[in-house]
């Protein structure tokens, strides 16, 4: 009778245990993140050791890269999107210089300027003022 008994004391021992240490295991794995500034939706980051791994498939799908397995390499492409930022900000619209009463001005004056070098005599018209 005492080793059924005691077999039964170990078996509620494990099972009073064994939620414990998975809310415990829970705790310590977490639910850490990686964000992208820029860039919509979350990766998931698990740590194992003390060092932090994130979801290569998570980050491939925030960033809009695509994932190939190459041998034992796992080959992450991000898509060239700065090339098209670094245009966008390069962009003048081509009626700037029309459109615009500064630049306007900047050009008259070119042109009052080139007048005279052209002519080697100095004739104010107003345009550089």
């Amino acid at each position: 009778m005492t080793i059924h008994s005691t077999k039964s004391w170990r078996i509620l021992a494990v099972l009073l245990i064994l939620p414990v240490l998975t809310l415990s295991l829970a705790a310590q794995r977490g639910n850490n993140s990686l964000t992208v500034v820029g860039q919509p939706g979350t990766a998931r980051v698990f740590q194992v050791g003390g060092r932090n791994y994130v979801d290569v498939e998570g980050l491939a799908r925030i960033t809009n890269g695509s994932i190939r397995f190459s041998g034992n390499q796992i080959v992450l492409t991000l898509p060239d999107s700065g090339s098209d930022a670094v245009a966008a900000m390069n962009y003048i619209d081509p009626n700037a210089l029309e459109n615009d009463p500064l630049d306007q001005r900047i050009r008259g004056c070119g042109h009052a300027l080139a007048s005279i070098a052209s002519s080697n005599q100095f004739t104010d018209d107003g345009s550089c003022q």
